[in-house]
């Protein structure tokens, strides 16, 4: 199964306001939902979806397996749980947010529970997110080459991520890149800007389509109806080599996304 290039970032949007925002999105063009269990807003996503008339096997959706759900008995039954809330039968991907356990959880234990997960119908497929290389690795070597559909890991202009990127391509996973306008950090950076005007687009289009043209799926968010359909438009937008030299030249080794009680050993 693809994963889609572009989705919705859904962190914060909770409640009826949450609810109103991504339904705007899916009437802006997205079909693809990110959401995870932490989030507390597969409901608003679920009603959301639902609203929007739009036929479920047109849409995708994502959400992530929360660090106390890793136990294997634990993640099934919150697996079950999401289902009910996002109003499907099935999840089109299942990650693990983070890669760590408490109590007796572990991280293989975890993995054998999301593929048992996939087995039974509960979702189309499996994925992990923040996983190192070595991490990656343990879980082609558990549940075997093409398991892991996708690894979802911080990207954008300043901290590129490189080697993760390419030791996931070397195993057969996708990246999929969040953070990747830099909690909108690259809106002032003097080289995209130069590149968005030289192509006539915006800084926030150049550095989504630079995550395109690398083969990454991307997560992006917005509130403002005029933002997500600009950043849909990305899509259609080609950096030449120049523009592709220019943004590899930013990177910063510059880490946005770092919890002190859930980041793993980085690379």
């Amino acid at each position: 199964m693809p994963i889609p290039p572009f989705f919705l970032g859904t962190f914060g949007m909770k409640g009826s306001d949450g609810r109103r925002a991504i339904l705007q999105a899916l009437e802006c063009g997205f079909r693809a939902l990110d959401t995870g269990q932490v989030y507390d807003n597969e409901s608003e996503i679920g009603h959301a979806v639902v609203e929007s008339a739009i036929p479920r096997d047109q849409l995708f959706i994502a959400t992530n397996i929360a660090v106390d759900n890793m136990a294997p008995d634990r993640l099934l039954a919150s697996l079950d749980r999401s289902r009910d809330d996002l109003q499907t039968d099935c999840i089109d991907l299942t990650l693990i947010h983070w890669p760590v356990v408490r109590g007796d959880a572990t991280i293989c234990r975890a993995l054998e529970a999301l593929a048992l997960a996939r087995q039974r119908g509960l979702t189309r497929a499996i994925g992990v997110s923040n996983f190192t290389i070595a991490l990656m690795h343990q879980a082609v070597d558990l549940l075997g080459p093409g398991a892991i559909a996708t690894n979802q890991i911080e990207i954008h202009p300043y901290f590129q991520n490189r080697k993760v990127v390419e030791s996931a391509t070397a195993l057969g996973i996708h990246t999929t890149s969040f953070k990747t306008l830099a909690k909108g950090r690259i809106a002032s950076d003097p080289t995209i800007q130069r590149i968005a005007q030289r192509l006539q687009a915006t800084p926030a289009q150049v550095v989504l389509a630079w995550a395109l043209a690398l083969g990454h799926s991307t997560v992006t968010s917005s509130l403002r109806r005029e933002h997500l359909a600009l950043n849909l438009r990305a899509a259609a937008l080609r950096l030449d080599a120049e523009a592709m030299a220019d943004m590899a030249g930013l990177e910063r080794h510059e880490r946005l996304t770092n919890p002190a009680a859930l980041a793993p050993a980085w690379d």
